[in-house]
């Protein structure tokens, strides 16, 4: 026996579109909701990768302050001579030249690159140099060093702190940012300190970390070598 349906008909040409418009829509939810989490995961993993270089360089400065005698070897100890006191540094930036891929010894007030590597003052042939590189080509890395807190703390009445003369403290920050940054409106050349909380705060800052290095001059503090305990 057959039996025939009634009513039997296919889809109609406004229910084809309205299932397409449908889908499209979907779709492109879909698609906003993967870019999203993409784009998410990508700045999560690059704050991580930031960061992570950051301890590397941080770990690196910090067992360059702890090499035995590296003061007294670079000149730094007793009554100072030769170079301002206030830019003579035991950790070294570099940045790799463009035309000759030399690596030079970056200037206080000079922009920073995507690529960088640190050593110590002593050295000279910079042998001993770790490099760092963030992927995104677009940041750069500047490491920017202030000396001796202390002569710039002062008392409560006002008077200069020389509670710890003997030690040679260098601040020091790694900074990320994107663009360019007119560093020396942020630097006093004279006393070589830097506006670092305002550095820290600029829009184009990206991330930035500060730390002080502490290296005790016991022979100074003995009186083995010239010096009044002021740097």
């Amino acid at each position: 026996m057959n039996k025939f349906l009634k009513d039997e008909r296919g889809v109609s040409l406004i229910e084809l579109i309205g299932v397409t418009v449908l889908l499209g829509v979907m779709s492109i939810l879909i698609s906003g909701i993967f870019f999203t989490t993409v784009k998410t995961t990508d700045i999560q993993g690059e704050k991580v990768q930031i960061q992570q270089a950051a301890n590397n360089m941080f770990a690196q400065m910090e067992s360059i302050s702890k090499i035995k005698n590296i003061y007294k070897d670079a000149g730094y100890l007793g009554k100072f001579t030769g170079v301002d006191w206030h830019k003579a540094h035991i950790i070294k930036p570099l940045a790799e030249d463009a035309a000759t891929g030399e690596w030079l010894a970056m200037k206080d007030e000079e922009q920073g690159t995507n690529k960088i590597a640190i050593t110590n003052i002593n050295d000279t042939l910079n042998k001993t140099k770790t490099t760092y590189q963030i992927k995104n080509p677009k940041i750069k890395i500047k490491i920017l060093q202030q000396k001796n807190e202390n002569e710039v703390t002062n008392t409560q009445y006002k008077t200069p702190n020389y509670r710890d003369t003997f030690s040679i403290q260098t601040t020091v920050m790694v900074l990320f940012y994107k663009d360019d940054i007119n560093f020396s409106e942020y630097y006093e050349a004279e006393s070589g300190t830097w506006e670092f909380d305002k550095l820290s705060k600029l829009t184009n800052t990206v991330y930035s970390r500060k730390s002080v290095m502490y290296y005790r001059d016991d022979d100074k503090a003995k009186g083995d070598v010239p010096g009044d305990g002021r740097w």
